[in-house]
């Protein structure tokens, strides 16, 4: 959520993201939108007396496509001023979004799996292997 936060700040500022900025001069960038679905719905969210986790669920994929729009701009930009290292800089970012992930794995068997706390998606996901 906090690289989604900073990335908010990349379609506004028009740091130079291809993705950032439309081809036609009259058409609003399609991160600019998404980052305005982003903080229309989380002022839903605020303003709403109901809160739970699953309200939270349509803010996952616009966080995901913001977080991943602000750190590829991020690793661009370091990638640029690297010189040569341009590469290593995607490998090692690459590795370090790899152990996140895997930890998430780990996480949910711990929790849902091992530990047995009840969710209604858990048993599709348990059933599957």
């Amino acid at each position: 959520a906090v690289t989604a936060l900073v990335a908010l700040g990349v379609p506004a500022a028009r740091t130079g993201l291809e993705t950032a900025t439309s081809p036609h001069a009259a058409t609003p960038s399609p991160l600019l939108l998404l980052a305005a679905l982003w903080v229309a719905f989380l002022l839903v969210l605020v303003t709403n007396p109901l809160k739970g986790l699953r309200f939270l669920t349509p803010l996952f994929a616009p966080t995901a496509l913001l977080a991943g729009a602000g750190l590829g701009a991020a690793l661009g930009a370091l990638a640029r001023r690297s010189g040569g290292n341009g590469r290593w800089i995607y490998v090692l970012a690459s590795l370090g979004l790899l152990d996140a992930a895997f930890g998430d794995l780990r996480r949910f068997f711990d929790l849902f799996v091992r530990r047995g706390i009840p969710d209604l998606a858990t048993p599709w996901f348990t059933a599957l292997h």
